[in-house]
């Protein structure tokens, strides 16, 4: 199982609230009906800073979203489908700074 891992930092301007209400909300359920997600994304989570936090310290990331594919293969058809091309990319800029997100594709190696 391969998964994708990607450290969400927020668009500039946007605030908390509205960052997390919209990448919940509108862009997962974007993900979560999509017949392209369906058919390649076996699991799909979404991690949320703490709103409260904020007051404390601005955290480096506003989230983290893990996706599970079966392959390489199959994380790669994703990510290149023009449906995620046209879709999910316009999508991601309306709450996300992609120039300072961060994504690694990891194996998971359970230890307890």
């Amino acid at each position: 199982m391969i998964k994708v891992i990607v450290a969400i930092a927020r668009r500039r301007g946007m605030s908390p609230q509205e960052f997390h209400r919209y990448w919940r909300f509108e862009h997962g359920r974007l993900v979560a009906n999509h017949p392209l997600s369906n058919r390649l994304i076996k699991k799909y989570v979404q991690s949320h800073a703490v709103v409260d936090e904020y007051a404390n310290r601005e955290p480096a990331f506003d989230g983290f979203a893990e996706l599970w594919f079966e392959s390489v293969q199959h994380k790669d058809e994703f990510f290149n489908a023009p449906e995620y091309l046209a879709q999910f990319r316009p999508d991601e800029a309306r709450f996300a700074d992609v120039s300072r997100s961060q994504f690694v594709v990891v194996e998971e190696e359970p230890i307890l």
